[in-house]
């Protein structure tokens, strides 16, 4: 599985990668996609940037216990999770080889 950030380049500054920390941009206040979402995939969501940033592109591959292991989470969690963020078009899911 291959997970994509919607919008990735748009909200970065970093040149390189692995960046110590991540910016969240005060506009998610007024997001009312953000705000809709359930705590637990807004949280998600937050877990995915923050991995995303380790790639150039902004993507995380692996499959769903691989992405639950980096969140220290169940995979049965994970997926709905990643289900609705997919959903409200916050993320991309596909194949590696998409």
């Amino acid at each position: 599985m291959r997970v994509s950030i919607n919008n990735w380049s748009r909200f970065q500054h970093y040149k390189s990668r692995n960046p110590p920390w991540v910016k969240l941009h005060r506009s998610l206040l007024d997001d009312r996609a953000f705000a809709e979402l359930s705590d637990y995939a807004a949280k998600l969501l937050i877990q995915l940037w923050l991995i995303g940033s380790e790639s150039d592109d902004g993507s995380i591959s692996g499959d769903t216990e691989d992405i639950a292991f980096r969140v220290h989470r169940d995979s049965a969690e994970v997926l709905p999770a990643l289900q609705e963020l997919a959903l409200r078009g916050f993320i991309q899911m596909g194949t590696d080889d998409a």
